[in-house]
């Protein structure tokens, strides 16, 4: 991340030059500290729940396939895949694919564990098992289809949060929740800091337009990030989310 603390060290020098508010800075600048250790092991998280979350997708539409006769039974392979299954239990709860708390999800997977190989040996058993491996499937297919959460946006919400109190909230919502608590309480501050600096070097570069003195041109060189004005119609807030978006995500 070497590249991204040497662009932090030139935005802070920027907003020191513009006489900004170093104070708001520094708290800010815990903050992203903290975040930039955290984010990676969030990251991983998901990565590792949805990697066993599609192992068992996979391991499901084998045994399906076995059930319905699409593909010849193996009854080794087949108590295996339960084996498997058991084995790896709750190593896919993550609020963003299958959560802790879906009730529904857990009681069809426990089920086919709890019943296992042996039901495919008796008619009606192995139709309870085809039953709930379909079941379990299509629950499988919903959650993989659930929008993938910013990894570092997550991981400031859960600076100050924990996955529980996303529960709640429907799959849209859930990113939805934590986009705003990370645009209100991460990026906006950092932003606004950083637009009300590009207004204020705006002004005294009209100033010092021209000269020579060493003050003036050690200002000039200290807040040239901010001087980053593309067209006339840029806004000093689309300003500074280019020169944010540097160290942090914007969108």
């Amino acid at each position: 991340m070497f590249g991204k603390d040497e662009e932090l060290e030139k935005i802070k020098a920027a907003l020191s030059a513009a006489d900004s508010d170093m104070g708001a800075f520094r708290d800010w600048q815990k903050k992203y500290e903290k975040l930039n250790r955290q984010w990676q092991n969030v990251q991983n998280q998901y990565e590792n729940a949805r990697a066993a979350t599609e192992w068992v997708n996979n391991a499901a539409g084998q045994m399906e396939r076995m059930i319905t006769g699409e593909k010849a039974y193996d009854k080794k392979e087949f108590a295996q895949l339960i084996k498997e299954m058991k084995r790896r239990q709750n190593g896919f709860d993550h609020e963003f694919l299958i959560s802790a708390e879906d009730h529904e999800f857990h009681s069809t997977y426990d089920t086919i564990v709890r019943l296992g190989q042996k039901a495919y040996e008796t008619a009606d058993q192995r139709l309870i098992l085809q039953s709930e491996i379909e079941n379990l499937l299509a629950l499988l297919r919903e959650n993989l289809e659930k929008e993938r959460p910013s990894a570092w946006k997550l991981a400031f919400y859960l600076m100050d949060h924990s996955e529980k109190d996303l529960a709640d909230l429907p799959a849209g919502g859930k990113v939805t929740c934590v986009n705003q608590t990370y645009e209100e309480h991460f990026l906006k501050p950092i932003v606004n800091l950083v637009a009300s600096a590009i207004e204020s070097a705006d002004r005294k570069r009209i100033e010092y337009k021209g000269a020579t003195d060493r003050r003036s041109r050690k200002f000039i060189e200290a807040t040239e990030l901010l001087d980053n004005k593309e067209n006339d119609e840029d806004t000093s807030r689309q300003r500074a989310e280019r020169i944010v978006s540097k160290v942090a995500e914007c969108r």
